[in-house]
């Protein structure tokens, strides 16, 4: 519980961050195996439309490389629905974080809202980024299709001879734009 609430300050406070230079991260991915992070990926640059949703799909390569047992994805609503042409779903603005395992999700969600305005409901007030009430986790929730492609990929039945280490997968995605930066290697 502990690891939990710290990533999900650390990812609340990247957000803050990012917000005051007027920019919001790309759609994040955490390996975990057996309950070790693996590491922090983030998506590559990308065109809107067909090209941000096969991105965002292949985040799950790193967590089949590191044969993750959990992931923990990360990304705006609005964001999302903007770079992969999709409706919003969900409030928006939004941080979502989803936490998955094989068999099923949750989906945690924190609305926000940009500028100095106090209103009910706010919790936790950094930089021009105001957090408002964070919603009710959910279980198993219907996934906009690029974020269900990384979740049915990561969990899908595998063969246990892997060709693609960790480290040759991690370079890859980097030479591909994707931001990696692992804390260990597999």
């Amino acid at each position: 519980m502990r690891f939990w609430e710290g990533l999900v300050a650390s990812l609340k406070a990247t957000y803050a961050i990012a917000a005051l230079s007027g920019a919001v991260p790309r759609p994040v991915i955490m390996p975990l195996v057996k309950e070790d992070p693996v590491g922090l990926i983030w998506l590559r640059p990308v065109q809107d439309g067909q090209n941000a949703q096969e991105g965002i799909a292949a985040l799950a390569d790193i967590a089949l490389a590191a044969e993750a047992d959990e992931i923990v994805l990360v990304w705006e609503t609005y964001e999302l629905a903007t770079m992969c042409q999709l409706p919003i779903e969900g409030p928006a603005p939004c941080l979502n974080v989803l936490y998955a395992r094989k068999g099923e999700h949750v989906l945690h969600r924190f609305p926000y809202r940009m500028g100095q305005t106090k209103g009910s409901g706010e919790r936790q007030r950094q930089g021009d980024l105001l957090w408002k009430t964070p919603l009710l986790p959910q279980l198993n929730p219907v996934l906009a299709a690029p974020l269900q492609a990384v979740v049915d990929s990561t969990f899908a039945p595998r063969a246990t001879d892997h060709s693609d280490s960790f480290d040759r997968v991690a370079a890859l995605m980097t030479e591909q734009g994707y931001s990696v930066c692992p804390t260990s290697f597999h």
